[in-house]
């Protein structure tokens, strides 16, 4: 058997052509590259599993009970904003006290931004839900029947909006 310098061509004994042999170094390069492939595909695997976790919360029937107790409190007192704002204070401050519970109890929950979000929308006063509705009512002292029926559309809407988004997520 004939053996190259260089290690790598040698005379086969039974035929007597040249071969090419690998040596241990040429070997070591592809099992450290494979390792290397192997981890980034571990990686990658990782990554897409965890990308795969749920993006929102899940279902919670208190969260949902809320929305639907609050929109019914909120379109029955809406109905009364035909009469002096000054008559029902107190029923408003509890209203806006209740909004602002639920914002707090959905904003404790983690990957419930898209929730959050809406009651904070239901909530602002610059905005014309809720808040923005008594802000007119307060300002105004006592708002048309027409104003007030086709305000309650849209926010009834807006908390149709919440309980569709809670009744959506998995359980």
């Amino acid at each position: 058997m004939n053996v190259d310098v260089s290690g790598q061509k040698t005379v086969c004994p039974l035929r007597g052509k040249k071969i090419k042999r690998k040596n241990k170094m040429n070997k070591t390069k592809i099992t450290t590259k494979f390792k290397v492939t192997l981890m980034v595909s571990a990686l990658c695997l990782l990554l897409l599993f965890h990308q795969c976790a749920p993006l929102i919360a899940t279902f919670d029937p208190f969260a949902l009970e809320l929305a639907v107790t609050l929109k019914t409190e909120t379109l029955q007192l809406m109905d009364k904003a035909i009469e002096h704002y000054g008559h029902h204070e107190k029923e408003i401050t509890s209203l806006l006290f209740k909004i602002e519970q639920a914002y707090e109890y959905v904003s404790a929950k983690k990957k419930n931004e898209l929730s959050v979000k809406q009651w904070e929308i239901l909530k602002d006063p610059n905005r014309n839900l809720v808040a923005g509705f008594i802000k007119q009512w307060k300002q105004k002292g006592y708002l048309k029947p027409r104003f007030i029926t086709e305000a309650k559309k849209i926010i009834a809407h807006a908390f149709d909006t919440i309980i569709e988004l809670e009744k959506g997520k998995r359980r």
